[in-house]
């Protein structure tokens, strides 16, 4: 909606908005930014909103958000409904009108049916001030190629009784066109940037603030529910984008801003996710678009990869050995100037901008490929893609006494990448076994992965502390080696129960 200052009547339409969470600094050097696509913002607003809802927040329950906000020298009340997210695109049926007085006024709602609906779902409750937002907005209108788009800086707090909420965020709003400018213009403006990607509607954090919650983003691998048999890959794969795509968001957002190892390790295996997925319904994509977002995925997970090796290996090593204050201390520096690092390094490849077109295909699509494809069921991928991925852990595991470090890591992806197929596809008490066999193998392919990567392990301390860490490194890798022994052996019994519980997945050469 094309929000000005004035009204002269009622208005009814659909918004379709991406909501960025941003810092200072990426606030100030976006305002630049768009002053230089747009020519220079119009002048600060200062906007005031009240939110309604029954004390036992019926219409919020119900996906109903009712505010009165002053819009210039007017009051304008908005009724949302029917808000569907992705992220932090939200698309949402909006009814306004201009009223008198902060005080909500249900009649004046002019859709009748919206207006029934309210008030049935109040069912007589009284809907009375929640929260309110106190916002300072800077606006640009930017002409991108396929459409209009309304650039909000928006400055401010959310404030419930004395619980108060800030609120320093980007929204683009689309005004003229489809909706791929937005996300288009998006990622032109935060491709590069450290920014929040999954963030709620304000409705959606008053509410949380009301009930005495604050939002935070948490981490999440991102795991999609399994399909049914006989399901329509495209729904399969439209199902696993809108989970996947807010998971790689919002964790990478977290490493950006966090310490904490579970971001790197949750975007990992968000990504892997992700390109199982696509490996799985890469018939139904456009041509090169399968190619172009797993070459993208692999890419930003090898620039994660040193940071989460870091992590596990800090950690492990720090627990097991007893170690000085001062060589703990440089280890932990060297992990935060690998950090940064890698920060960096996902910051030049934009990052963010992968995140924004993966909120994109998961939002409005643009993703479906040849007509003929698109009837095929996930039951059909699946054998498809199975049997790809279950030839080439074959020739793998088959000699998996003799393996090289590399060809073990090797078939340690495959078994990855074929039980993440089998999360998304259709499950059984057979492939339920499966799975959990192949679990059992990767935590042993793992434990001497971890032996290898240890072994060329040397983080850099300062001299003086050289002799003490070589010294504990030494006694650690024994004792890693010692166990690897024991773990390949393991991991070689696990091998065979693997092989021979696999659910049909392909015709099985015999050893």
């Amino acid at each position: 909606m094309n929000h000005s200052t004035h009204r002269a009547e009622d208005r009814m339409g659909l918004e379709l908005e991406l909501k960025a969470g941003l810092g200072a600094t990426e606030a100030a050097s976006l305002s630049g930014e768009l002053d230089a696509r747009a020519g220079r913002h119009q002048p600060a607003e200062n906007l005031r909103a009240i939110y309604f809802d029954s004390e036992d927040e019926r219409l919020g329950r119900a996906g109903i958000a009712l505010r009165i906000r002053a819009e210039g020298k007017g009051l304008v009340q908005t009724a949302k409904i029917g808000r569907s997210t992705v992220g932090g695109f939200h698309q949402v049926r909006e009814v306004e009108a201009v009223v008198p007085r902060w005080q909500l006024d249900l009649q004046a709602v002019p859709d009748a049916a919206l207006r029934a609906d309210i008030l049935e779902k109040l069912g007589g409750q009284e809907a009375t001030p929640r929260f309110q937002t106190r916002i300072q907005r800077q606006r640009w209108v930017v002409r991108h190629d396929h459409g209009i788009v309304e650039a909000a800086l928006d400055e401010g707090e959310i404030r419930a009784g004395a619980a108060v909420m800030p609120v320093h965020e980007l929204e683009l709003e689309l005004l003229e066109g489809s909706p791929e400018s937005v996300f288009e213009l998006a990622a032109d403006l935060l491709g590069s940037e450290i920014v929040q990607l999954t963030l709620p509607s304000k409705a959606a954090r008053g509410q949380m603030l009301a009930n005495g919650k604050t939002w935070q983003p948490a981490v999440s691998g991102g795991k999609p529910s399994p399909a049914v048999s006989g399901e329509p890959g495209v729904e399969s794969w439209g199902r696993a984008l809108e989970k996947l795509a807010p998971a790689i968001a919002g964790n990478l957002f977290l490493l950006f801003r966090e310490p904490d190892p579970e971001g790197p390790h949750q975007l990992r295996v968000a990504l892997r996710r992700l390109r199982s997925a696509i490996h799985l319904h890469k018939p139904l994509l456009r041509p090169g678009l399968a190619l172009a977002l797993s070459t993208s995925a692999r890419d930003i997970g090898r620039l994660v990869a040193p940071l989460r090796d870091c992590d596990v290996l800090t950690e492990a090593f720090a627990r097991r050995d007893a170690l000085s204050p001062d060589l703990l201390e440089s280890l932990a520096g060297h992990r935060q100037q690998l950090r940064e690092e890698v920060i960096r390094s996902l910051r030049d490849a934009r990052a963010t901008g992968f995140a924004i077109r993966l909120l994109g295909l998961a939002s409005i699509g643009g993703w479906k490929g040849q007509a003929e494809a698109q009837h095929l069921t996930i039951d059909q991928l699946s054998e498809i893609a199975f049997a790809k991925l279950w030839k080439k852990a074959l020739r793998l595991g088959d000699s998996l006494s003799a393996l090289a470090d590399e060809e073990r890591h090797e078939l340690r992806k495959y078994l990855k990448k074929i039980r993440y197929l089998m999360e998304i596809s259709p499950s059984s008490v057979d492939r339920k076994n499966f799975a959990a066999r192949i679990k059992k193998l990767q935590e042993e392919l793992g434990f001497l992965n971890d032996v290898a990567v240890f072994g060329d392990w040397n983080p850099p301390v300062p001299p003086e502390q050289a002799s003490e860490l070589a010294s504990a490194r030494k006694l650690y890798v024994k004792a890693m080696t010692e166990r690897s022994d024991l773990a390949l052996g393991r991991a070689c019994r696990h091998w065979r129960d693997v092989r021979g519980s696999a659910p049909n997945l392909a015709a099985q050469p015999q050893p």
